[in-house]
Parts: C-alpha cells; sequence; structure tokens
C-alpha cells in the first residue's frame, strides 16, 4: 500500500483507544461489570438460582461484592451470560476487571479483522480508517467504560457473518450458537438460514446452545433457567425502560407516551395504550418490508439490513448495543464502494448521518432533554440505528 495515512490514522486511535480507554477502564470497578462478575461468582459457587433474578436478592450480593458501592441486578438473560467471565471468577474483583477489559480489548480488534475479511477488503485504505473510526465510536467507549460484554458478543457475530458469507456452515452455527447462549443475541440473523434452508447451520446453533444448556444445569439448576421468561417480561412491563438510557423503538414510545413519577414524570401526553401497541405495529411492518426488499439479494444486504434489528426492536438496549452497528456499517460501505457500484447520494447520505448519530458523544442522559418536545433529542442512537436499517434496506432495493 503506497499511501500511508490510512495506517497512521489507524496507529494513533489505536493509542488513544488504549490509553484513555483500555486503561482507564481496567482501573475502574463500575456497574455492568459488576453484574458480570456476580454472576460468574454465583455460577462458581453454584449459588445461581431462581433468586438470581430477584432484583433486591441480587443487588444485596452485588454490593456485598463491591464493599457497599454497587447496587446492582443481574440483567434478565440466561444463566450462561456469566460464561465469558468464569475465567477471571476466583480473583478479587478488582484483579479480574483488568483481565476482563485487556481480553475484551483484544477481542474486539479481532472482530474488525474478521469484519474486513469477510468483504475481502483486508488490503484496502478503507478498513483503516474504520478501524481507527470504530475505536472512537462513543457505543464502543461506553461498552469499555462500563465493562460490558458486547466487544464479545460483536466478534461471534462478525464470526457468524464471515461464515454466513464464505459458507462455513459449522463456524456459522456455532458462532450464532454462542452469542444467543450468553446474550440472547444475533436472533434476526437466524432468519437468514432459515430463509436459505441452510438447515445443518441452524442444527449447528441449536446445538450449541443445547450443549450448553445442559452443561451449565449441575452448576444453575432448572429453576434458574424457568426464571428467565418471567424475570424478561417483568423487564420489559418495567417503567425504567421510559429513561433515555434505553436507545430503543419500546423505550422511545414508552418515553412519549407513558408517564411515572420516578422515570418518566414528563410524557408528551399520556397514552399508555399506543406505547404498548405502536411498536408492535412497528416490528410487524419493518419485518415484513425487510423480508420482502431482500428477496433474491446478495447475502450482504441480508445481514446489514437484519442486523440493526436485533437492537432497535428490543425493550432496553443501552448505548454499547450499539457496538454491534459496526458490522452492518462496514458491510455497506464496503459494498457502496466497490467500483461497479453506481454512486447512490440517497443510500450515501443515509449512511453518513447514521454514523454521525451513532457515534458521535451526545449528552442525550441529560435532565434538558427529558420533558416534552425536546426529549426527541434524547435518542439519537435510536434515531442513527434506524437510519442505517434504512440505508441497508434502500442499497439492496437498488442492488440488481
Amino acid at each position: 500500500m503506497k499511501n500511508w495515512w490510512p495506517v497512521l490514522f489507524f496507529l494513533g486511535c489505536f493509542i488513544f483507544f488504549v490509553a484513555w480507554v483500555i486503561i482507564p477502564a481496567s482501573q475502574e470497578v463500575t456497574h455492568g461489570y459488576a453484574a458480570y462478575y456476580a454472576g460468574a461468582k454465583l455460577f462458581l459457587e453454584k449459588g445461581w438460582g431462581a433468586q438470581a433474578y430477584d432484583n433486591a436478592w441480587t443487588s444485596a450480593y452485588v454490593l456485598s461484592l463491591t464493599e457497599g458501592k454497587i447496587a446492582e441486578v443481574l440483567a434478565p438473560g440466561f444463566p450462561t451470560a456469566p460464561l465469558p467471565m468464569l475465567l477471571w471468577g476466583h480473583l478479587s474483583i478488582e484483579a479480574a476487571r483488568i483481565y476482563w477489559i485487556w481480553a475484551n480489548g483484544i477481542v474486539f480488534l479481532l472482530g474488525l479483522g474478521v469484519l474486513i475479511i469477510s468483504q475481502d477488503q483486508q488490503k484496502k485504505a478503507c478498513p483503516w480508517f474504520f478501524m481507527g473510526g470504530a475505536m472512537l465510536a462513543a457505543p464502543v467507549i461506553a461498552n469499555f467504560r462500563f465493562g460490558q460484554i458486547f466487544a464479545l458478543i460483536f466478534f461471534l457475530l462478525a464470526v457468524a457473518v464471515y461464515g454466513l458469507i464464505k459458507g462455513h456452515v459449522r463456524l456459522t452455527g456455532l458462532a450464532l450458537g454462542f452469542a444467543f447462549t450468553i446474550k440472547v443475541y444475533g436472533l434476526f440473523l437466524w432468519i437468514i438460514p432459515v430463509y436459505w434452508r441452510n438447515w445443518r447451520t441452524l442444527a449447528w446453533g441449536i446445538g450449541t446452545f443445547l450443549v450448553l444448556f445442559l452443561a451449565s444445569l449441575p452448576w444453575v439448576g432448572i429453576d434458574s433457567w424457568l426464571a428467565v421468561i418471567p424475570a424478561v417480561l417483568r423487564t420489559n412491563a418495567s417503567p425504567e425502560i421510559a429513561s433515555p438510557a434505553y436507545q430503543t423503538t419500546p423505550s422511545f414510545m414508552a418515553h412519549l407516551f407513558r408517564g411515572d413519577p420516578i422515570w418518566n414524570p414528563h410524557p408528551i401526553f399520556e397514552a399508555p395504550f399506543l406505547a404498548t401497541i405502536l411498536p408492535l405495529v412497528i416490528n410487524v411492518i419493518i419485518l415484513g418490508i425487510t423480508v420482502s426488499v431482500l428477496r433474491g439479494k446478495p447475502m450482504p444486504f441480508w445481514i446489514a439490513a437484519l442486523m440493526p434489528l436485533n437492537t432497535l426492536i428490543l425493550p432496553n438496549a443501552l448505548e454499547h448495543h450499539y457496538v454491534l452497528f459496526l458490522i452492518p456499517i462496514f458491510i455497506l460501505l464496503a459494498n457502496l464502494a466497490h467500483p461497479p457500484q453506481k454512486v447512490d447520494f440517497f443510500t450515501w447520505g443515509l449512511l453518513t448521518v447514521g454514523i454521525i448519530a451513532l457515534g458521535v458523544p451526545w449528552p442525550y442522559k441529560h435532565a434538558l432533554f427529558s420533558e416534552g418536545w425536546l426529549s426527541l433529542l434524547a435518542y439519537p442512537r435510536l434515531y442513527g440505528g434506524w437510519l442505517i436499517w434504512g440505508a441497508a434496506i434502500v442499497a439492496a432495493r437498488n442492488k440488481r
């Protein structure tokens, strides 16, 4: 490569990423991370039962592990969520944090590499700019700041993308199975092997989940698994999802139409029925549009259009969930910039504005944006996510 500017840009971003993101994050115990550590301790001590989904019980347990500094509940996912943390669950919470952050940093960079190779872009300049920009993106920084798990989920889904595009059945199934078992993520990508009738991929994915499920039973028991669905339903019905911290369509509708004296004292107007029904209607319409447009289109466009839905229609996705949008963004960049492709200014406009809305820091949690019509400014990640989905749909529709 004759031009070294892309490499120098990447190196500058990498130095910033290590010095101002990874190192500070490895030295501070925060909420988010505390829940994963607590889950790993419970798993190793065979203390994970139905009580792990009792918010009062888990909050007290996390307080005991953090010397009374952090009161946090475990996310209402599968009991297998702490599996990646088990390697360091025997260490102190501070020591485990160091290993956790550095391991996730390495996994994140590997995920970027796998994603680039999946699009055959490794010999071009664009990936260097993409990797550098990815390390500066607000959701990525938030993921490491709070010790979250989405660098690993990003890696697993990047591997699944590589497998889908290159035709590696087992690899795709394993990656999808692990991502689903750990964080109940990537479910919409399972539509692809269903539509393409790739039953072996489905079998590997389902088999991976079943093996991990059965292997977990001696440690967590069947009661833990039976408690998952009630816990999810309780969380989804919680008034807390009306907080702008949750950048999703159901959260947005709850903030607009469902008031709560603590979490949402000033909705635009009170209409709880709309807060319930509109997300369901939107989800059905969006899924219908997505599948109808994607018929007969190449695999990358399927991935780019379906990936955003894994986050946008969840009730309680936070900023760090948007790390996963790096996947559709890079797929679109790689395919729109392909030489035979005509320049589509509308699609490029959607993609550019979407990237800005997703990646640029914005004080959306500020009290100024919590009331009335100003609250419309409190959902930049959600708007950016929908713009990325829109860019994928338009690009797929224009693909001949």
